[in-house]
Order: structure tokens, then sequence, then C-alpha cells
């Protein structure tokens, strides 16, 4: 997976892969560092902007809030309970239960 795709993934651009499978995406719980630096990196957003970004994308009937989980354990059992799930985690987080699709430094 790209940079640019896994942008437009979660900034609810695109909901599909290119296979056609729809994608669905978590979050770590709002104020969680890793979360922020996460839509810093990929979307070049601050915090702020991304809530007022899906709160536009929601009001306007074009999109959902992600779920959110609060740890790593969590959103990688949650990834790996269905395709088209994805999610982020810290690197050292990462294990034989979830598939890397992508490494951000």
């Amino acid at each position: 997976m790209s940079l640019v795709v896994l942008k437009r993934i979660y900034l609810g651009k695109q909901t599909t892969f290119a296979s056609g499978t729809p994608v669905e995406i978590v979050d770590f719980s709002n104020g969680a560092t890793i979360r922020d630096e996460f839509y810093v990196k990929v979307t070049k957003k601050s915090p702020k902007q991304i809530q007022g970004y899906r709160a536009k994308l929601i009001f306007s009937g074009n999109g959902s809030a992600p779920l959110e989980l609060s740890g790593a354990d969590q959103i990688k059992a949650w990834v790996a309970e269905k395709p088209g799930r994805i999610g982020y985690i810290d690197s050292s987080d990462a294990d034989a239960s979830i598939k890397v699709l992508l490494s951000i430094d």
C-alpha cells in the first residue's frame, strides 16, 4: 500500500481496495499520541484539522467516524477478524497476527 492510498482511505476518499474489497478503518482513541502522530505523518493535518474534516463528512452524510480502540492488541485483534480491515500501530507491536501493509517512519 502506498502512502497516497493510505491517506485517501483515512480521509474517506477511498472506500475500497483496488480489488474491490470494502475498506474498514480503526483509530486509536481520541487524544492518543500515536493517533496524532499518524495523522500528521499521513495526512499532513493536525488533530484539530482532522476532527473538523471528519465532522464535515459526517454532517454532510458523506462519511462516518471510524471505530476507536484504546490499544494495539485490540486493534490487531479487530483487523485480524475480517479481510478489508486496516489500522495502525507502533512497529514494535507488529506480530504474525497481522500483515504490515506500510511502515511509516
